[in-house]
């Protein structure tokens, strides 16, 4: 089976997770999608509970078809620091008959020198970039462009009283509501 693995902080998921999801299914040469939300952030950077980003990341997704879109818990059960060689090593150990391909932003290629072994993650694993809008980098495909949306947005709008609808899922917006995420 041929797999699609997006990795992120999800805090919160937005609807350019969502928009990816949907790309990478359409236009991608996958069976599935998993979005794999990090345990323990690899610079550091604190994150709201993992059950919380994880949650969400169900709620983000829920409308899209459940045997080809899911939500895994794997960074979770693999504990300490996610970085994603270790998480690539991890999925291929685990699940030795799939053929896995990271997907990120166009954004993050920028980062990529900082990512843990990325020379050899890059011989264990195919990527497929999405262009970003926003993003430093010239894309190949000007004609799609995810939007410039990010969770520290997100983040930075709830904390400040403005609204979100427009940038998340519905049922996030409601869960970061009842939950009191990102208040302050």
């Amino acid at each position: 089976m041929k797999v699609a693995v997006l990795g992120g902080s999800f805090d919160p998921p937005h609807i350019c997770h969502v928009f990816s999801s949907c790309y990478v299914v359409a236009t991608g040469e996958v069976d599935q999608l998993w979005l794999v939300p990090c345990y323990k952030h690899a610079f550091g950077k604190e994150l709201a509970s993992f059950q919380h980003r994880f949650t969400m990341c169900c709620l983000a997704v829920e409308a899209l078809r459940p045997e080809v879109v899911k939500v895994s818990a794997i960074e979770k059960e693999r504990q300490g620091t996610s970085w994603t060689i270790d998480t690539v090593r991890y999925l291929k150990a685990t699940y030795p008959e799939h053929d896995f391909t990271w997907i990120i932003g166009s954004d993050v290629l920028d980062e990529l020198d900082r990512w843990k072994d990325f020379d050899q993650l890059q011989q264990l694993i195919a990527f497929m970039v999405i262009p970003r809008a926003g993003s430093a980098r010239p894309s190949e495909t000007q004609e799609f462009q995810l939007p410039n949306i990010s969770s520290t947005l997100i983040r930075a709008r709830v904390k400040h009283k403005k609204p979100i609808n427009h940038l998340v899922p519905r049922n996030v917006e409601e869960y970061i509501r009842v939950h009191k995420l990102y208040e302050g």
